[in-house]
């Protein structure tokens, strides 16, 4: 039963379609349509393999049926919260786009057609679109709700060798911050001087736990719904999915 003035956020990250773990995406959407849902909070739903930087397998999917299936993906998500709003904060995956065009296709670069936003669907879902690093570099504020920033986690450097990441984050946003990125399932917080609390949340991924680049890791599947109560105050639940289970 939501409080008064209470609103709900969904917050979905690293999907990283084609390659997510079908399994626990739909744990995931089925979990959160039962906690009336305002809003849905996607981040860094493609993966963009073959326009990657990295040394490619040429046995995997090209690129026009990669980009069919995120489409598949982010339409199974807006059909499972009809009526809701959506944000879609970008990350450093959707970023292979824009570098794939600044190496290889300068001329196209700036085009409408050829922004990501476009190019996944996401401006024909009628999505807004949030990029945080394309905000700072222009010193504008980044996604917020309430008292609580939300970051793919990419704009602040990290270290992937990093222990603590929450704890880290934290420090250098000098903020609330919930993020993604890091496909790890970690919280941080603290007792101010005033009694007051702030703190750092890192949620964990919907993709694939074991690719070929990296097939063993430290990674998680989680998600995370946001409690946003009046005056800007929330609480979080950052939720894990282990052995089929929402915890």
């Amino acid at each position: 039963m939501k409080e008064k003035g209470e609103t709900r956020i969904l917050l979905l990250t690293d999907i990283h379609a084609p390659y997510h773990d079908k399994q626990a995406l739909k744990l995931a959407i089925k979990f959160a349509r039962k906690k009336e849902i305002d809003e849905v909070i996607v981040s860094e739903l493609p993966d963009l393999y073959k326009v990657s930087s990295w040394l490619k397998n040429p046995d995997t999917m090209p690129f026009y049926q990669e980009l069919e299936e995120v489409k598949q993906v982010a339409r199974q998500i807006a059909s499972a919260f009809p009526g809701k709003k959506f944000t879609y904060l970008s990350g450093n995956h959707e970023e292979r786009i824009t570098k794939y065009l600044w190496r290889h296709g300068e001329h196209l670069a700036g085009i409408d057609a050829f922004a990501p936003q476009a190019l996944l669907g996401i401006t024909e879902l009628g999505w807004e679109w949030v990029d945080n690093k394309e905000r700072l570099a222009k010193n504008q504020p980044v996604l917020q709700r309430g008292e609580l920033t939300f970051l793919h986690g990419h704009e602040i450097k990290m270290g992937w060798g990093a222990v603590n990441i929450a704890k880290i984050m934290y420090e250098r946003a000098g903020k609330n911050v919930i993020m993604g990125h890091f496909h790890r399932v970690q919280e941080w917080v603290v007792r101010k001087i005033d009694d007051k609390f702030s703190g750092c949340w890192s949620v964990g991924c919907l993709c694939d736990l074991h690719p070929e680049y990296n097939p063993h890791n430290n990674w998680i599947h989680g998600f995370a719904i946001i409690h946003l109560f009046e005056g800007g105050a929330f609480s979080v639940e950052n939720r894990k999915i282990i052995e089929g289970k929402v915890l």
